[in-house]
């Protein structure tokens, strides 16, 4: 009888484990098709010029719904022949192509780092847009644009949602686009014979094709082709500034946003001495050989192969740069730029528009990265270097002598006063050069520019942090976090937070910008209490944004002073 009931107890188990198979099987077909659905649910289809696009609905950081299409080519992918070329423009494609996530970034090297970024190619040239309202279902009126350009000494970056994400900005109901360009010697590689057709600019060229796709297709998302923005930072904010300089970028946009970088920093153009063929040649022992020859061998490399050559050039970021912006020569496609930019803003012959410059408090501290030697060099070695003065020459140790006694009070540059050799690096190679460029602005066009300073030092401070720097300020680099989402080391915002108010002002104030013109525009609330004026040659009329908002004239004009003094006695 006892085997009986085991037999019965072990039949009913064995039902009950086939009942609850059955169960899970069941919910399993039920679910997996709700799943399916729900994804569907998220789907938004957009067609462009080129074909029909699949993108998403995301939910952002603040709980937001917003709408992304990612990965979408602007231009045909620069392989083979079209290595080192201006980009052509972007191919059809039939069916539905997905754009819910990016695609591979260009090829890149940080000197300074040995971290290889992820998901290289030269297959790189995408561009993203994020819109806050389903473009099939917005409203009638168009969004403004603005159209972002990453930084990174134009050999790294890329303008995926990793570190720009959209989920503040797009708050402000505003159409954000952001792209890759290609980078280091794939973007920037300058041939001097023209009839190989390589003139230098090819990154440049990436981004009018970029703004050209964007003009072109922005209204299918519901953004305004009349109303784009260019807005970068460090190597972006110098890109942005070139692009109004360009004559390929006439008619492609309305406003700009330059900050911490302009095209008159000394390392935004390669000198005309600089040879960057002739220095890769070295690497390959080619160094003899003619410009056709040392082409046709990086024709020959794989991509990994050419990028390896590129670092074997000795370069650290703060020398004169190689790869890089350049003054074209004659050949037989239009020059991104053909003289020098300070000769074509005093030429007047621009594209003039309303625009808004910044820099950060210490701009110099991102310079820690290399390291103690760098910071305490000798003086002349501080001198800008695109003045040519010869080192070791009278005229450089007098001009190092008044640098000392002006910043050092005539010491030298050692670890006990770095601090002072930040706000010095951040004169030479960022303020410098963006009071010059307004100035001059000023002298040949009657639109607006203003001016800010960012001094917010915060959790979300991510380059500073980077560099583990504990002295006060923000560093170059600072600002991105509290404009955009994503770094994979970003704290959480808490609410009513100083980080969490200088998000929301300094969004709203690009947002404003991008929208109207006028960074403060429409009535002063509690979140933006003044009024912003732009700058005129009289005074310089600048805002600080701290962990409050203040009005100020002229920052930091007696180390303006001493450096016009200084240029002027280098001259003589």
């Amino acid at each position: 009888m006892g085997k009986n009931i085991l037999k019965e107890k072990c039949l009913f188990n064995n039902v009950t484990k086939y009942l609850i198979f059955l169960l899970i099987i069941v919910i399993a077909l039920c679910v997996i098709p709700l799943i399916g659905r729900a994804d569907k649910v998220n789907e938004v289809f957009v067609n462009v010029e080129q074909g029909n696009l699949r993108g998403k609905q995301e939910i952002g950081i603040t709980g937001n719904k917003y709408y992304s299409f990612k990965g979408i080519p602007y231009a045909k992918p620069p392989l083979g022949t079209l290595r080192f070329k201006a980009p052509q423009p972007p191919e059809s494609w039939t069916g539905i192509r997905d754009a819910t996530v990016h695609r591979s970034i260009c090829f890149q090297h940080w000197p300074i780092s040995a971290e290889p970024a992820e998901n290289e190619s030269e297959d790189c040239l995408y561009i993203n847009v994020y819109t806050p309202e389903d473009p099939n279902n917005s409203a009638n009126k168009l969004k403004p644009v603005m159209f972002w350009i990453h930084g990174g000494a134009f050999l790294a970056g890329s303008g995926n949602s990793e570190s720009f994400g959209p989920d503040y900005l797009v708050q402000e109901n505003i159409i954000l686009v952001t792209f890759n360009y290609r980078l280091g010697i794939f973007g920037f590689l300058r041939v001097d014979d023209p009839n190989i057709e390589i003139p230098g600019n090819a990154a440049m060229k990436d981004m009018v094709m970029a703004l050209k796709w964007t003009k072109s297709n922005i209204a299918y998302f519901g953004g305004d082709p009349g109303n784009i923005t260019v807005v970068g930072q460090s190597a972006g904010g110098a890109a942005a500034h070139l692009l109004t300089l360009s004559p390929l970028a006439s008619g492609l946009f309305k406003r700009a946003i330059i900050e911490s970088g302009t095209g008159l920093a000394i390392w935004s153009i390669v000198s005309p001495e600089t040879k960057s063929l002739r220095e890769v040649a070295k690497t390959l022992n080619m160094a003899q050989n003619s410009e056709r020859q040392i082409v046709e061998e990086l024709y020959k490399l794989s991509d990994k192969d050419v990028v390896g050559a590129q670092k074997q050039v000795n370069y650290i970021p703060g020398d004169p740069t190689i790869f890089g912006p350049t003054v074209e020569k004659s050949s037989n496609e239009t020059a991104f730029i053909s003289d020098h930019p300070l000769n074509i803003i005093r030429s007047g012959n621009y594209n003039k528009m309303p625009t808004m410059f910044g820099y950060v408090s210490r701009e110099g501290m991102f310079f820690k990265r290399n390291g103690l030697n760098y910071l305490t060099r000798d003086i002349e070695d501080l001198i800008p270097f695109d003045w040519g003065i010869p080192q070791g020459s009278s005229k450089s140790k007098e001009l190092a002598e008044q640098i000392a006694k002006f910043y050092y009070y005539g010491e030298k540059p050692t670890e006990d006063n770095v601090d002072v050799t930040y706000t010095l690096l951040s004169d030479t190679y960022f303020v410098n050069s963006m009071y010059q460029s307004m100035r001059e602005q000023l002298k040949v066009s009657d639109e607006k520019v203003y001016l800010y300073r960012f001094s917010v030092d915060g959790r979300n401070n991510l380059s500073k942090k980077r560099n583990n720097i504990t002295l006060p300020g923000a560093c170059h680099g600072d600002t991105n976090s509290y404009r955009f989402s994503g770094g994979r080391t970003a704290p959480e915002v808490i609410p009513n937070s100083v980080e969490d108010l200088t998000i929301k002002r300094f969004v709203k104030l690009c947002a404003n910008f991008v929208k109207y013109g006028d960074p403060t525009f429409g009535q002063k609330t509690n979140l933006i209490n003044i009024k912003w004026d732009p700058i005129s040659e009289e005074e310089f009329t600048f805002l600080e944004l701290g962990e409050n908002l203040s009005l100020g004239v002229n920052a930091d004009i007696h180390r303006q002073k001493f450096w016009d003094e200084l240029r002027q006695s280098a001259e003589n």
